[in-house]
């Protein structure tokens, strides 16, 4: 009895183990400690595929195709003849990879700040300076502050965009690959093995390194506007 009960809630929990879920806030997005037991084995020998984790639940083919089908049919609902590649990807990954963005935008107006910061500091120890010391503290303060948030939130973008583009490749490998076990034998003829094997091999891999630069469309002009901003006031 007590095995069914246990086997059942490992069912309905499948990474209850997983040391990225059973890590913390900070050290499952910021740290990285969750990555300690890895490590400590790299030290002592060479890593071995037995030593690696178990893949998320979420990131399993099999979940990421299912996700696929449900918002294939999502999409074609709403958009009936219109179906794009590029609105099923969002409503699968859209959310989380907005919410990377924002952080990531943030990440990049902190880089912006920090010279001002320096400059700010800098002025505290020219002579003549009008700089007081409890502001030569704030900065300091604001500068130390931001120099350790432009390196946790930096990792934690290049983590979560790294992995997104991971999902979406295998998600969309999965789909190639389950497309192409319903052709028929007339498709088929029409469709090289070739083809099939440089989708899955080379065009399906470049969406992983586009998950890391999707977002500087948006925030790159804004950057530029502000730069240009600070620029004419200096």
């Amino acid at each position: 009895m007590e095995m069914k009960r246990s086997r059942e809630t490992r069912d309905q929990d499948p990474d209850k183990d997983h040391p990225y879920r059973t890590a913390n806030f900070f050290f499952k997005y910021f740290s990285f400690w969750w990555l300690y037991p890895l490590f400590k084995v790299a030290r002592k020998r060479q890593i071995q595929e037995s030593d690696l984790f178990p893949p998320l639940h979420d990131d399993k083919c099999r979940v990421l195709l299912d996700l696929f089908n449900r918002n294939w049919f999502k999409v074609k609902k709403l958009y009936a003849d219109h179906v794009s590649l590029f609105r099923i990807i969002f409503h699968c990954f859209g959310k989380l990879y907005l919410l990377t963005g924002i952080l990531y935008f943030i990440n990049n107006v902190l880089i912006l700040s920090h010279p001002l910061f320096v400059g700010w500091l800098v002025s505290y120890f020219l002579p003549g300076s009008l700089v007081t010391t409890t502001q030569a503290y704030l900065y300091a303060t604001g500068l130390l502050v931001i120099t350790l948030s432009i390196t946790l939130t930096e990792q934690w973008y290049y983590f979560t965009a790294n992995r997104l583009g991971i999902r979406a490749t295998v998600l969309l490998s999965s789909a190639i690959f389950q497309k192409a076990l319903k052709l028929n034998a007339c498709a088929m003829s029409k469709t090289s093995v070739g083809y099939v094997v440089n989708l899955l091999a080379n065009d399906v891999l470049q969406l992983k390194d586009a998950f890391y630069f999707l977002q500087m469309l948006w925030i790159s002009p804004v950057l530029i506007l502000t730069l240009t901003y600070l620029l004419w006031q200096q």
